[in-house]
This record gives structure tokens, C-alpha cells and sequence, in this order.
């Protein structure tokens, strides 16, 4: 409600299972494309991870009919008709199995109206009314993205492991 209230009139969240609507296709993306450029890489110098929206299809249609379901929420900005956000769970098919809430990102002109918590509350709202059930939530941030750490402690996630990742490169 909170973030609702931030985040104001000019944005409209929309909510699907699976594949992208259509018309949302080449905002998805986009924003994945954005995800390799804008997230914490703990001083790791990648290579861009290109996005288009064929693959973006190609991707979804290869996860579909899987043993897990995809649940996105996305917030629209209503002044120029595009997605500017967007979080996406796992959900598995079956129940006694935790759900994997995967990538968020909120677009960088958009930040600052509480959209990455409107988004992430609303992903659990619609996890809860699409696929009820499950034993628990889990999802995983970079140590340097606090501002992200900062929301999934406002939703009452609470921290149970931590991960290190080691690179060789042989060039």
C-alpha cells in the first residue's frame, strides 16, 4: 500500500503466467538486456547480454510446460505507454517445493517511486491469488545492491545463506 501510494497514478501494474503479452514484448526486452548493464557485478568486468525480443521468445517457449511456472508483475508508466519495471518468480508445479522469485528491475529514469517494492509486493500478491500453496519464498541479492537487500527486509524476507563465486581467467 505504501509503495502504491509513492509510486502515485502514473504507473499501472500488469500481472501474466508464462509468456509475455505481446505488446509487452519488446519492453521485456529491453529491460532484460538493461538487467547485464545495471546489476551489481561485484567488480566483474561481462560482456553484454543481448536481448531481443526472439530470444526473448525462444527463452519463454523453451521454459513453458516445464515442472515450474513463470509469474510475472509489471508496472507500466501510463504518460508514455511502456513497461519501465518488471519481477519475475519461479513457481514450481509442485506445491511442497519453494518458489525462486528471480530477476527485478526498475528502469533507472523510474527509480525512486518505490517501484521495485510495489513490484516484488504485488509478484507475492499474485503468487498468492494464481498458485497458493508453497512453503516459502526464496530469492538472492548482490551483497553491494542494499538498495535491494533494503526492500526484501521491508517484505520480511530474512537472510538464511550466503554465496561466493570465484573467476579464473585464462587469457
Amino acid at each position: 500500500h505504501d509503495a502504491a501510494t509513492v509510486s502515485g497514478d502514473t504507473y499501472r501494474l500488469h500481472f501474466w503466467i508464462d509468456q509475455t503479452p505481446e505488446p509487452w514484448l519488446g519492453d521485456i526486452a529491453l529491460m532484460r538486456q538493461q538487467m547485464g548493464a545495471s546489476t551489481p557485478r561485484a567488480g566483474l568486468d561481462e560482456t553484454e547480454d543481448v536481448w531481443t525480443v526472439q530470444r526473448l521468445v525462444e527463452s519463454e517457449d523453451r521454459l513453458s510446460g516445464g515442472v515450474r511456472e513463470f509469474l510475472t508483475a509489471a508496472v507500466e508508466d501510463r504518460t508514455i505507454g511502456h513497461l519501465v519495471g518488471f519481477t519475475t518468480s519461479a513457481v514450481p508445479t509442485d506445491n511442497d517445493r519453494s518458489v525462486n522469485q528471480e530477476d527485478t528491475l526498475v528502469s533507472s529514469e523510474h527509480r525512486g517511486h518505490r517501484l521495485g517494492t510495489l513490484l516484488k509486493a504485488a509478484n507475492l500478491d499474485h503468487l498468492q491469488r494464481a498458485r497458493p500453496g508453497h512453503p516459502a519464498v526464496i530469492t538472492f541479492n548482490a551483497e553491494e545492491n542494499r538498495h535491494m537487500l533494503a526492500i526484501n527486509d521491508s517484505l520480511g524476507f530474512t537472510s538464511f545463506g550466503y554465496e561466493g563465486a570465484w573467476r579464473l581467467n585464462l587469457s
